[in-house]
């Protein structure tokens, strides 16, 4: 299956991707199956963008509303699942 971000496609991949995403999208769907729960996701999340970007201040509740946002479209295109917490 290939999912890709808005960036370039690398040239070795083929085929058309499963589903076009935003950056934090394809940051969810390769990251969020390290962690137990979605509520890890996002703060791992917020940590990657407090060191990436300091001036925006992300707060775990709020990158979990951006997580949640971005699993509907996952989902429909079968790109990720959702499964009970460990």
């Amino acid at each position: 299956m290939v999912i890709r971000g808005r960036a370039k496609p690398a040239p070795e991949l083929d085929g058309p991707p499963a589903v076009i995403v935003d950056t934090l999208g394809f940051e969810v769907w390769q990251w969020g199956r390290l962690e137990p729960d979605l509520w890890q996701v996002a703060l791992r999340l917020v940590g990657v963008e407090n060191r990436v970007n300091p001036a925006r201040k992300a707060t775990p509740e709020g990158m979990l509303t951006e997580v949640l946002e971005r699993l509907p479209l996952l989902l429909a295109h079968h790109a990720a699942y959702l499964d009970l917490a460990r």
